[in-house]
């Protein structure tokens, strides 16, 4: 099975992704003019034991849940998402 950071990794136009095993949260910078969605990342884990927990742009994460309606429509044009996954204690 793929580790959390290698999945997430090899999502088109992911910069960096930085994983805290503790807390449960995945941290991934996306290269410039490039954005993620919720459903990218739980299309890269859906046959894995990891599931998406939460999704919202880095520093924001109030905002973001509260404008949208749809988990699956949140895309943000920011450089940094922060993301909640299961399965990794």
């Amino acid at each position: 099975m793929r580790s959390v950071k290698k999945t997430a990794s090899a999502l088109e136009g992911v910069d960096t992704a930085e994983v805290d095993f503790e807390k449960e949260i995945l941290t991934i910078t996306m290269k410039e003019g490039k954005t993620l969605t919720k459903e990218d990342l739980e299309t890269a884990f859906k046959d894995g034991k990891f599931k998406v927990t939460s999704f919202a742009t880095a520093g924001d994460a109030t905002e973001e849940k509260e404008e949208k309606e749809d988990p699956k429509e949140e895309e943000a044009d920011g450089d940094s998402y922060t993301v909640g996954i299961s399965g990794m204690g």
